[in-house]
């Protein structure tokens, strides 16, 4: 997790803490590079490395998600 640490820090620097509804935060995979960061049309980095991709998949779609109800919706169950 320690090689994760700082990309994590940069990820979470791509979110703004005053969000508003309807902001808009679309996270693409590129293969090969990473996640494309984007809010509101504007893109905000990415963060390099399918170890990336891979975690934060995992906090959403794993077999224990951080929420349940989220991974539900985010497969339209």
């Amino acid at each position: 997790m320690v090689k994760l640490k700082s990309r994590d820090e940069l990820f979470y620097s791509y979110f703004d803490a005053n969000a508003v509804k309807g902001d808009c935060y679309p996270l693409d995979y590129i293969p090969g590079t990473g996640i494309k960061a984007t809010h509101n049309k504007k893109i905000q980095g990415i963060i390099l490395g399918v170890d990336f991709k891979n975690a934060l998949l995992e906090i959403w779609l794993d077999n224990f998600p951080v929420d349940s109800g989220l991974k539900k919706n985010l497969l339209g169950l």
